[in-house]
Formats: structure tokens, sequence, C-alpha cells
């Protein structure tokens, strides 16, 4: 069997099965992966109190389980990654069921009345799940505790979303008929990351939703939690003010800037619509939609088309003249990066605001917050109250974390951006980031790519690259090269 002292808890994970498929392995620090033997299923536990809980006890009561706390999600992410598949190979399924403490409710002492026994329960969507649950719901069903049997609660999948998600024919299909080991790779990623996409489809509004989430998103470093923490606690600046702009004048503006990149190539056609269905600036493809409420500040006009023109539509032109349409619609984890050019390009031309950055910030603690177990008006409390945000973006900020069952995107907005200002700051070039949608790690892969001429140079740049003022303002980024810096930099 695999010795747990054989993998260092700062090494990536790497499964090592023995001859009949035993595995004992660190996860993390504080986690810890066992397999008795090849076995078709694991249980799965996320505690942030693990000498109290109860569902980490059943978990490793199993044969096969995967447990971690908070600080290791990113080294569970890999575990489950490396598991999963070579169970799945070895059955042709399997089965992952994931256990968590209910929230205690206790009762006033010398009551009468008992704790609630519930057990809630969710599948994703196919025959073969349906029937797991189903069983499981029946043998929950015959446990006495207090000469009581628990209510069972299953959660039902709407037939739309058990349609899209059942059978799961992605990872039916080849990819080795590319014949190119590279191309493989970054089509198997995307594999990947549309299956865990799909997994959130299956699994929202229901406890699981969150998990699902970590595994698109990550979960909060420490460090980017302590660069939020350090923007929140500064001084909150003056308010903004002066001329507000309405949504037909933020359209005729974008028209124009997409009228400049036009006059480059007449392929960047995008569209501009006003539009009752959104709630602020979107690009969705090649279109760009506009509030049709919108109130905004003439002061932040030039940033938000910056972020919005000259990133997200000008990375989807220049991904859709590739020779592959994945160039353009996103390669794997490459939403975080993007994020982080808009709201680099924001700072670039000088339009980045304090309030804008205590908001993304904001959205980093509350992650955080919400990962580490807290409910919803503790969070909204943390913000206002430790952290100073206003009540009306602290109530919109909780609102959005706490989506589904608890969504992690929000923290890719400052981390993308923490990333993006260590490459320019190094010195490195952003020129890769403009020929499509990618990740961070696909530079390397895109520099080969470039070299086999599989893939073309830019045909767009962002135009405010051109202008003397950003220039200057890169040049100081330059000098200083430090995150901690960023608003000191003007």
């Amino acid at each position: 069997m695999t010795r747990a002292g054989s993998q260092r808890p700062d090494e990536p994970f790497r499964a090592k099965f023995g001859k009949r498929g035993e595995l004992r392995q660190p996860v993390g620090r504080t986690g810890r992966a066992h397999l008795d033997r090849w076995l078709p299923f694991i249980v799965l536990h996320r505690s942030s109190d693990p000498s109290h809980s109860i569902a980490r006890r059943v978990a490793v009561n199993s044969p096969a389980y995967l447990i971690w706390s908070p600080e290791d999600d990113l080294a569970a992410r890999q575990a489950i990654e490396a598991l999963a598949p070579a169970i799945a190979d070895h059955f042709g399924r399997m089965l992952v069921l994931t256990v968590a403490d209910s929230e205690w409710q206790p009762v006033a002492e010398g009551s009468q009345q008992l704790a609630p026994f519930d057990d809630l329960i969710g599948a994703s969507a196919g025959p073969s799940a349906s029937r797991a649950v189903d069983c499981l719901a029946d043998s929950l069903k015959s446990i006495r505790l207090d000469l009581r049997a628990p209510e069972v609660h299953k959660t039902v999948l709407d037939e739309a979303v058990a349609r899209d998600a059942q059978g799961r024919p992605l990872a039916r299909v080849s990819l080795s008929i590319l014949e190119d080991p590279l191309l493989e790779r970054l089509l198997s990623e995307k594999r990947q990351e549309l299956d865990h996409q799909l997994t959130m489809l299956a699994t929202r509004n229901t406890p699981a939703f969150q998990a699902a989430s970590l595994l698109q998103y990550g979960t909060v470093s420490s460090r980017l939690l302590e660069d939020a923490r350090a923007i929140l606690a500064r001084p909150d600046g003056k308010a903004a003010d002066g001329e507000r702009l309405g949504a037909a004048e933020v359209a005729e503006a974008a028209r124009q800037l997409v009228a400049q990149y036009r006059s480059v190539d007449p392929r960047f056609e995008a569209a501009i619509e006003v539009r009752d269905d959104v709630a602020s600036l979107l690009v969705s493809g090649e279109k760009l939609m506009i509030a049709s409420n919108t109130s905004m500040l003439r002061s932040r006009l030039e940033a938000l088309l910056a972020h919005e023109v000259s990133v997200h539509l000008l990375t989807y032109f220049n991904g859709s003249a590739q020779g592959l349409t994945v160039f353009r619609t996103g390669l794997a984890g490459y939403e975080g990066v993007q994020e982080g050019l808009g709201v680099f390009a924001e700072w670039a031309v000088g339009g980045l605001s304090e309030a804008r950055m205590r908001l993304l910030a904001g959205r980093v603690v509350a992650v955080a917050a919400m990962l580490d177990g807290a409910e919803f008006v503790e969070v909204y409390r943390t913000l206002t109250r430790d952290h100073g945000l206003g009540r009306n973006p602290s109530f919109h900020v909780a609102a959005r974390v706490f989506r589904s069952g608890g969504f992690a995107k929000d923290m890719i907005y400052l981390k993308g951006f923490q990333n993006v200002v260590e490459l320019v700051g190094s010195g490195a070039s952003l020129r890769p980031f403009w020929i499509g949608k990618i990740a961070p790690g696909h530079v390397g892969a895109i520099e080969e790519l470039l070299q086999r001429e599989l893939v073309r140079p830019p045909v767009f740049e962002p135009l405010f690259l051109e202008r003397r003022d950003v220039a200057d303002r890169l040049a100081r980024l330059r000098a200083r090269s430090s995150f901690d810096a960023i608003l000191d930099v003007e």
C-alpha cells in the first residue's frame, strides 16, 4: 500500500496506486485520500472544523474517501482530477458521494422538542444516478435514532438539465484523431472544463454546487485575500460625481471605438445593442449589450469601453481569425486572466476608480467568507462592519456570491488583475493574450503554435496601448513591479 509519508504536502498530487488499487496519500497539509482497493466509488468531504464534523467521521468509515479542509482546496482539486479518471477507466463509470454537516439548530435547555432529523440528498442526471439516489434514500429511511426515522429530501433536476447532462458524451469524443499532442492536450483540458461546467449546471441550487464551483474556479489564496483586505483597509476616497451618461450615449461611444478597430481590419464586426434584459454592460460573442437603464459617470466611460471592447471583443475577433474556434470561445481557465486584462485596461487608461477596486476586493473577501462557511447575513456584515463597504454594494456582492448555492467566480477579477500586473511588472509581453482567449499556462503552447504557423499573430491589438500616457503608466509600474503599489503608480 502507498504510504502517506511518500509525498510532501507542498507537492502536486500524483496518484500512486498499488497492485490492487490500494492508495493512501496526503492531500495538501490537512487532507487525505484513501482507497482500500479498486472500488467504483469515492466519498468526498470538506470541513473547516474537522474535529467536530460528524460528516467527516462518516466519510473516513468508507473504504474509499477523500477528505480535506478549505485551505487545501487546490490540492483536493488535483487529487479529484487524478483519482476520478483512474477509477472511471477501471470500472467504466464511478459513483461520487459528497457528505456534509447540516447546520446545527440547538433547542432550549429542558425542551421536549427534538432537533430536526433531516437528510438532503441529490444526484446528477441519468438513470444510473437516479437508481443510486433511490437506493440511498431507502437505506436512510431504515435508520432509527431516538425511535425516529429521518425525513429524506431528494433534489430533483429539471428535465432540461437532466437531458443536457445525461450520459456526458464529451468523455466519448476521441481527440487522438488530431495526431498532434499539443492540440490534443489543449482540447483535452477544455473538455474537462466543459465537464466541470456541466456539473455546475446539474448541481445548481444544491449543497453540491459550491464544490462544483471550486472545481471550476479554484479557491481564494491567502495572498489574494491579504491583497483584498489591504485594498479595503485604505482610506475610502471621496465619492465620485460629475456628468452621467445614458445607454444611447454609451452605445454611440462604443460604435465610434468599434469603427476605429474596423479601420484596421473590417473583420471587427461587433454588434452594439441596447437591451432591457441585461443589468449593465456585457459582451457575449460578437455583441456588446448595454442595459437600457444605464446611468454611467462620464469619467468611467473610457475605462469600461477599454475593458469590454478593447479586451473582450478584441480577443473574440482575434480568436475568430484562428483555425480553431476554441480560441474565440476560450481555452480552459481563460476567464481569470480575461477579466484581469479587462480590469488592467481600466487601470491603464486611468479610469480604475477607488470604488471599483474596493468592489473587486469586497468580492474576494465575500467568496473567502462563504467558502469558510459564513451565511449570507454574516458575509454582508463582514463587508459593511469590518471593511466599510457601503450597504448597497455589500448586499449585491453577497447576493452574487450566494448564487445557485455558493459561486466562487467573483474572486477571479482581482486574482486575474493581480496576475496581469505581475506579468507586466516582470517585463513580460501581453501580446500572446491578444491572440485569443487563453490562460497564462498556455503562453508556451501559443509560442510553439506560432512558430509552427498553426495560429496567426493577433490581427488587432488594444488601441489604448498606443497612447503616451498609457506607456508612461506602464513604465512606472515596471519600475515598482509590485501589486501592492498598483494604486500608488498614478
